[in-house]
């Protein structure tokens, strides 16, 4: 009926070993419309039951209990994914698994119990605060992970907790409604692209001990007013502030 496709593949590999109950259906064109794809009953993964993405857009992934890693940029993109279940026998979850999958709710292991998060060994990987205009981030945690909020676009407020001592490349990165953030004191590290385009970011105040200020830290802030760069920093990378508008430093 022309609604079931195969969107991407890797020809060199048997991506999807052995699954006999996987669902495709997505309402995309192909890719390479001309292309002829074999698919044979050794074709499918056996960790992946169900990944449904339906006509009204709207998507959930199942996993089942025998998975237990979850690979980098593993679901990134996949914004119109709305629920994702992650058995007890997960070990690891990637970096920007889950980048842009800002109306999913999580469940099951490492999963907030406001559905919001996704917390590995006191590491936010992943944020989906969904309509929410501000967000309180769990004590305790020590790491906002790479692209952990990426593209949440409709918070202009996040609270970050005392205990946070690095921020990952591109954590807030996209995050175009953020107006302030307050970066605790305690952070030593800020990685690159960390607040790149949140265009309507207008303050912030960097700890007292960082020592650098990496490649498109603030890139596309159109809005930032003033930047406070304490005595610790030692290198500013030359992209640092590129299209910063008229900030103050």
């Amino acid at each position: 009926n022309n609604k079931y496709r195969i969107i991407l593949y890797d020809a060199g590999e048997k991506v999807f070993h052995g699954c006999l109950t996987l669902a495709l259906r997505y309402n995309l064109p192909l890719i390479s419309p001309t292309r002829r794809i074999d698919i044979n009953e050794e074709a499918f993964d056996q960790s992946v039951v169900y990944h449904i993405c339906t006509e009204q857009g709207k998507g959930m992934i199942i996993f089942k209990d025998s998975i237990t890693t979850i690979g980098d940029r593993a679901f990134c993109g996949c914004t119109n994914l709305e629920k994702i279940v992650i058995p007890d026998g997960v070990v690891s979850i990637g970096r920007s698994a889950f980048s842009s999958c800002t109306k999913v709710a999580f469940y099951g292991k490492f999963a907030t119990s406001d559905h919001n998060c996704i917390i590995v060994n006191d590491v936010l990987l992943a944020c989906s605060p969904k309509d929410l205009n501000k967000y309180v981030v769990p004590d305790g945690i020590k790491v906002i992970g790479e692209s952990a909020f990426y593209e949440c676009k409709n918070l202009n407020t996040i609270e970050l907790p005392s205990t946070i001592d690095s921020i990952e490349k591109s954590a807030f990165e996209g995050c175009n409604g953020l107006k302030s953030i307050v970066v605790p004191n305690e952070v030593r590290n800020i990685g690159e692209s960390a607040f790149c385009n949140c265009h309507h970011l207008e303050n912030i105040e960097l700890p007292d001990y960082i020592s650098t200020l990496n490649d498109n830290m603030f890139k596309g802030c159109y809005n930032l007013n003033s930047i406070y760069i304490p005595e610790s920093v030692e290198y500013i990378a030359e992209s640092a502030y590129f299209l910063c508008g008229t900030a103050a430093i």
